[in-house]
């Protein structure tokens, strides 16, 4: 009997070693990180560049998530509200992006995931205040396959708008994030 034991034990364990070496070469070939997406030119192919900056344009690839800024627009005005205008010395920049769901879950989402980086570091959350007609939505959800493209709007000091980035941190429990040059 003690020897059946052991080797259902001995049985187990080398059922479990193949399960993680499995699951190392499965996964060993994916960066895990954020990358670009694109379409060659010369094949139509898909190609996937692990790259450490983006730019305006670029679809970006996140945890299952593809995410494009769309368009940036320095010196925003609130068209809807005289009463909010920015702090003087400071701008609004109005950035508009797709967030795309390519996972097989449903995810979650919010202008909480994008933090503007002015030209000093600084980084800062969108302004809830400034209404821009078709804002990202705040604590959402996605379905998969689901899109959701929408603006947000952020309060940075003039001078230090230049060379401004956005970075979109999708998971507060993951250090994965993507950063987007918009100048």
């Amino acid at each position: 009997m003690f020897k059946k034991v052991l080797m259902g034990c001995g049985g187990l364990t080398i059922l479990i070693v193949i399960i993680v070496i499995v699951a190392a070469i499965a996964t060993s070939g994916s960066s895990g990180g954020a990358h670009k997406v694109g379409t060659s030119s010369s094949t139509g192919s898909t190609t996937t560049t692990l790259l450490p900056d983006f730019k305006v344009g670029d679809v970006i690839a996140i945890n299952g998530v593809d995410v494009t800024v769309n368009s940036v627009k320095l010196n925003y005005v609130d068209p809807g509200d005289s009463f909010d205008t920015p702090a003087p010395g400071n701008e609004y920049i109005l950035v508009n992006v797709t967030i795309h769901n390519t996972g097989s879950d449903s995810i979650n989402y919010s202008a909480g995931d994008f933090k503007i980086q002015d030209s000093q570091g600084g980084q800062t959350t969108s302004n809830a205040m400034v209404s821009t007609n078709q804002d990202l939505s705040d604590f959402a959800s996605l379905a998969t396959s689901g899109t959701a493209t929408g603006n947000m709007a952020f309060d940075v000091l003039t001078a230090n708008a230049s060379k401004l980035k956005l970075v979109y941190a999708p998971d507060f429990w993951d250090n994965q994030t993507a950063t987007i040059d918009l100048n």
